[in-house]
């Protein structure tokens, strides 16, 4: 049996995810504990949503969600995006998804977020349309280049 629990923002808790993520994301170096702080804590938007799943003391799960200011059909609604959404690598397959995004989602309605906007990758893709009941938008078009802006005026620099 696992254990749900909403995420802890407290120092010691900010560690415990970051050590996490970095299990689950080797390669990504951004993960420090200034970012996480910066990115769960310090948000002028609101605190972070979100639910971890453990296995005793052993973090198995992290479904967290940013606060984001958005406006929906006209009208100012609080709003979540969900980035760093890992199930440790041993225990995929086990529901696990879908069990921590549940609980994320039932704290985000507790506290009046009208909405969650997910930028999935390639691996999560189909379970955020399986088990978040999520709508397809499109891919995330990511364009890499170097140099000024096109068309900007050398005399503003």
């Amino acid at each position: 049996m696992f254990d749900i629990k909403p995420i802890d923002l407290s120092e010691d808790g900010l560690k415990e995810i970051q050590v996490f993520l970095k299990l689950v994301f080797p390669h990504a170096s951004h993960l420090s504990l200034a970012y996480l702080r910066w990115l769960y804590v310090d948000n002028p938007n609101g605190q972070a949503v979100g639910a971890n799943v453990y296995d005793g003391s052993m973090l198995i799960a992290h479904f967290p969600a940013q606060a984001i200011a958005t406006v929906f059909k006209g009208v100012a609604e609080k709003g979540l995006l969900a980035l760093n959404v890992a199930v440790r690598p041993d225990y995929r397959g086990k529901g696990l998804f879908k069990l921590a995004g549940e609980a994320m989602f039932e704290l985000a309605k507790v506290q009046g977020y009208g909405h969650v906007i997910g930028a999935a990758n390639a691996a999560s893709t189909k379970p955020w349309l399986k088990h978040m009941n999520a709508q397809l938008i499109g891919p995330l078009d990511v364009k890499v280049g170097g140099g000024g802006l096109p068309g900007r005026n050398e005399a503003h620099n």
